[in-house]
């Protein structure tokens, strides 16, 4: 589903952000 789909994009941002961080 488009749902999921922009939930796993978000988490994968908030970890990169985390990451970087």
């Amino acid at each position: 589903m488009m749902h999921e789909i922009l939930k796993d994009f978000f988490l994968y941002l908030t970890a990169e952000k985390g990451l970087s961080l």
